[in-house]
């Protein structure tokens, strides 16, 4: 049986990012990869951001971080940009990290919001830039079947899009 749950149910955390003090140099060009929108929809999981922080970031309360398997979320501007942390990481403020409680797979959570962009961008606001703030993206609902069938409906689209993958290397 399918549930249908709000992001706040299934979800650890939902966390924006901080944007250390700039020019500060101390907090930039360390060994944490602080991802942008920028960084995200290249891949599904991140690896390597254009720009890294130092753990005195962390330390000074400048900058937060996100354990492996967070998926990372555009809430500014190009609302719905996708990426899952492989390894402890941080993120600019337009960047929201969602790490799914242990009944939720983040693949799955990662392919649901990948096929709902529209569903994000028609929960954000309607300014100039468009926002999409934590207290509304955890009102989203999301189909959550079966952690079973969760991972099975991921393994299926991680194959659908490695085919997928291959063929624009084949055209290119």
């Amino acid at each position: 049986m399918i549930e249908v749950k709000s992001l706040k149910e299934i979800a650890s955390f939902i966390r924006t990012g901080k944007t250390p003090p700039t020019k500060q140099e101390k907090y930039f060009n360390g060994e944490i990869n602080w991802y942008s929108p920028g960084d995200l929809d290249k891949t599904k999981f991140l690896f390597d951001a254009k720009r890294t922080i130092t753990q005195l970031a962390i330390e000074d309360k400048k900058a937060i971080t996100y354990p492996e398997n967070t998926l990372l979320i555009g809430c500014i501007g190009n609302i719905g940009k996708l990426g899952i942390t492989s390894e402890l990481s941080s993120s600019n403020q337009q960047l929201t990290g969602v790490l799914p409680n242990d009944n939720t797979d983040v693949n799955y959570l990662y392919y649901w919001f990948y096929g709902n962009k529209k569903v994000l961008e028609s929960y954000s606001n309607n300014a100039v830039v468009p926002i999409l703030n934590n207290r509304t993206l955890e009102t989203i609902k999301i189909p959550l079947p079966p952690l079973d069938q969760q991972k099975k409906i991921a393994a299926i689209l991680d194959a659908a899009d490695a085919y997928r993958q291959k063929t624009k290397a084949l055209i290119t």
